[in-house]
């Protein structure tokens, strides 16, 4: 897989064991569309407004 990548085999082993010092987004993503996948980020941790917030503690009161 590595040859379809771009990317030696050495350096895809170590990204596989999590020991690669740096493994650049485009490389991940090649690695990803030779796999068939896909990356979908989603945000988390992420709060409302004050309003959107106090809705929703009077909606839970309710």
């Amino acid at each position: 897989m590595a040859v379809h990548v771009g990317i030696t085999a050495e350096t895809l082993s170590r990204f596989e064991r999590g020991r690669a010092a740096e493994f650049g987004a485009r490389k991940l993503l090649a690695v990803l569309a030779v796999l068939g996948m896909e990356l979908e980020l989603l945000a988390i941790g992420q709060s409302g407004t004050l309003d959107e917030l106090r809705r929703e503690r009077n909606e839970a009161k309710a």
